[in-house]
């Protein structure tokens, strides 16, 4: 199975992100700026261990859709969430916990 699927409106990640992964995560990102809907969700339930870059990288893509009036969604596992409490990131990124 692929790590990254896009399906509809959802960017789904399969499993685990460490550092081998961040420059197709980047891509599959910018990817999500040519689907139709104005929501577009990263769907990071199956991941329970996450590099920061790609935090960063999650912060970009927000910018570039917000720049064609698209809202990013960030589904993650409670785990994940207390990761991005802990860096401030629930100020920049709508999370949902799933």
């Amino acid at each position: 199975m692929e790590l990254f699927q896009i399906e509809q409106n959802c960017l789904i990640v399969t499993d685990d992100l460490g550092p081998e992964s961040v420059d197709q995560f980047q891509a599959m990102c910018a990817a999500l700026a040519n689907l139709e809907s104005e929501e577009v969700i990263i769907d990071l339930s199956a991941v329970s261990y996450i590099g920061s870059r790609y935090f960063g990288e999650m912060i970009a893509a927000q910018d570039q859709l917000a720049g064609i009036q698209k809202k990013l969604i960030v589904r993650a596992r409670r785990n994940v969430i207390d990761v991005m409490e802990l860096l401030g990131l629930l100020e920049f990124l709508r999370v949902e916990e799933v």
